[in-house]
């Protein structure tokens, strides 16, 4: 007579199923978390690489040379984990807010020893005070092409009322009361017309110098010169010398 061994019954096998599938739920999450752990403290430490290199160094590099200078010191442009591929190598600063910037990261000097590096999530340098900076001067071309730019890096609006602009011939921007520059946004201020009026805004600003065919060097003169930015009670919140 034979003998017929007795195998897993269909109740046994979704039973056994149900199990495996239970192991998987709890397992793939926590997979996915220490991999997603694993690409933030290799982000982390590939930034901090960057930042070690600026901060061995004096005077700071210049804006325009930071990359070759962090190529030579490290040996290449670290890795961004999310990408696969080399940080993108900015200047000015970043919203740290903002996950698009994940994979890049930017420079700002300041002066010999103070600067700036951010990414997402990532700040380090000097904080001032008031987070405004003067990012570029377009100075080259007719007084119609030129313009100064500033930046707001913080997260918080700041008020511009009564601030001025000037160049190193006494040239000067006054920014009208109201006037706000919002959060991680930038304001750029031609020199001609005369009069800024910005859409939505009434006589925002005045230049107390003429940009015309009498004066084709314009605002910013071609052979060189510098900008600064003032706060209401005449203190200096940034130069920008080119």
């Amino acid at each position: 007579m034979k003998k017929y061994e007795r195998g897993f019954t269909l109740i046994e096998l979704v039973v056994v199923i149900i199990i495996l599938g239970i192991f998987i739920a709890v397992a793939i999450p926590l997979y996915t978390d220490a991999i997603s752990a694993s690409k933030k403290t290799v982000r982390l430490a590939n930034l901090k690489a960057i930042q070690k290199e600026i901060e061995a160094k004096y005077p700071k590099p210049e804006e325009n040379q930071w990359v070759s200078y962090i190529e030579k010191e490290i040996g290449n442009i670290p890795l961004c984990p999310y990408s696969g591929k080399p940080f993108e190598m900015l200047t000015g600063t970043l919203d740290i807010s903002d996950p698009e910037n994940i994979c890049k990261v930017a420079y700002h000097k300041i002066n010999d020893q103070e600067y700036t590096l951010t990414s997402y999530n990532f700040w380090v340098g000097l904080l001032k005070k008031v987070p405004v900076y003067i990012s570029h001067i377009a100075y080259q071309g007719p007084c119609k092409d030129e313009y100064i730019t500033i930046r707001n890096y913080s997260e918080n609006d700041v008020s511009l009322n009564r601030w001025k602009i000037s160049n190193s011939q006494g040239a000067s921007f006054i920014f009208r009361k109201n006037t706000v520059l919002p959060a991680f946004s930038s304001m750029s201020i031609p020199s001609y017309p005369r009069v800024y009026r910005p859409i939505g805004w009434w006589r925002q600003a005045d230049w107390n110098a003429a940009c015309n065919s009498n004066n084709p060097d314009g605002i910013w003169k071609d052979s060189g010169d510098t900008g600064t930015l003032y706060d209401n009670s005449g203190n200096i919140i940034d130069t920008y010398s080119y």
